[in-house]
């Protein structure tokens, strides 16, 4: 009887909170007033222990498990509390987001109001033209708390490998990754291109728990375990493998190719260009090497303006390409490298299936968007031909396609395509 009632209750909140959000029909700048944060959530006491609000893992007390179900709505906005990690300053000169004029949508309302009712939405930002169209927060989450990207991360070093390119810091994708890492020349990453790196195609044996553990928890560092973990299952060039070691080998070369610590070079290159409100961060290891792969921290309306220069082809707000065109058709796939398996979006390509992927970068089966992914439902989804930019935060299980994109994620999905 308690969780029909539970279950009724929190429909009515949905409902109540959507009414709100719908309602602006006001242009303005971003106004505090017109965010909706929500005490509520899906499960929020079932399975995420609102009731002790929210709690983090005691590190020092080696309670280590931070995405425990308990944990996870806690963790994940404060990820720089839990671990090691280096700041990433924020712009001199922050970038306005503005609200759009919204008309009343029924169909859009009642498709959010579902997702919220059935979906451990901690953030929610939707942006069309441009514009803010939808701004929600669940949990207790608040606009000026940092959220942890996970996998996210990944796309974020293609944008930086594609500014090394275009500096003529990288010469060619498809040379050896030893021209720039000499400690792999001994290993079976040695014949290993960068091009294959941010394809995810290396065709290394993936080997996540075993090596990100020691790196985070661990006193080891990123190139002795990229070393241990070298194994190959596929010939380069052939399968898609997900693999972090390729990001992080990604990572090491931004590093050496720019002569500086990864969190300086983002800042520089994108985080301060963007108008970013607030600094970001990214965690570390115990002797400070930065850990590229998955886990960046920033405010949810600062990866909106992430997601908004992508949709704006590599333009900043002030119209500055930060991002060339020919590598922004190469992150949307527009090129012939990205039609057919191993990484063809559509093809049902093994390690894919229907979805494809451009450089460190998802595409949806049918090539008309690519998303930025973490493992526990965070996105930036970019939709160019509605102009549509979505930023979604989430709490959702571990890595399942199954567990992300439900049949109500689906279905606002769709309804934001159109």
């Amino acid at each position: 009887m308690y969780l029909k009632i539970f279950d009724y209750f929190h429909k009515v909140m949905a409902s109540f909170l959507l009414i709100l959000i719908c309602s602006i029909t006001v242009e303005a700048l971003a106004d505090p007033t017109r965010i909706i944060e929500s005490k509520r959530g899906f499960l929020a006491s079932r399975l995420f222990c609102a009731d002790r609000n929210y709690p983090i893992p005691s590190m020092a007390k080696g309670d280590r498990d931070f995405t425990k179900d308990c944990y996870k709505i806690g963790s994940f906005t404060n990820m720089e509390r839990l671990f090691n990690n280096k700041k990433i300053l924020k712009s001199e000169q922050p970038y306005s987001l503005e609200y759009a004029t919204v008309t009343n949508n029924n169909r859009f309302k009642s498709v959010l109001a579902d997702l919220i009712e059935s979906y451990p939405l901690t953030a929610l930002i939707v942006a069309k033209n441009n514009k803010i169209v939808t701004e929600y927060y669940g949990y207790s989450r608040t606009p000026d708390q940092r959220f942890a990207s996970f996998s996210m991360h990944k796309s974020l070093n293609a944008l930086l490998i594609g500014i090394a390119y275009d500096k003529s810091l990288i010469k060619n994708l498809d040379e050896p990754v030893v021209e720039y890492i000499e400690e792999l020349s001994d290993t079976e990453w040695s014949s290993i291109t960068m091009r294959q790196l941010l394809t995810m195609t290396s065709g290394m044996k993936a080997e996540q728990r075993k090596m990100l553990v020691p790196l985070l928890f661990g006193d080891s560092g990123i190139m002795e375990e990229i070393i241990k973990h070298d194994s190959s299952i596929a010939p380069p060039g052939n399968v898609f493998s997900y693999n972090d070691a390729n990001t992080l080998i990604l990572g090491k070369v931004i590093e050496r190719v720019f002569n500086k610590p990864w969190n300086k070079v983002f800042e520089s290159e994108i985080w301060r260009k963007i108008g970013s409100e607030d600094d970001a961060n990214v965690l570390t290891n115990k002797s400070g090497e930065v850990l590229t792969n998955a886990f960046f921290n920033a405010r949810a309306r600062d990866y909106m303006r992430l997601g908004l220069m992508m949709a704006n082809n590599g333009r900043n707000f002030l119209g500055e390409q930060l991002i060339s065109i020919n590598w922004m058709n190469k992150m949307f796939g527009r090129d012939k490298e990205f039609i057919d398996c191993p990484i063809g979006a559509g093809n049902n390509c093994p390690g894919l299936g229907p979805f494809g992927y451009t450089y460190q970068t998802w595409r949806n089966p049918s090539g008309s968007a690519i998303f930025f992914m973490g493992k526990y439902g965070q996105l930036i989804l970019i939709h160019p031909a509605s102009k549509t930019v979505a930023v979604i935060l989430s709490a959702t299980k571990s890595g399942r396609w199954v567990h992300i994109f439900t049949k109500e994620m689906k279905l606002f999905l769709r309804e934001l395509a159109n």
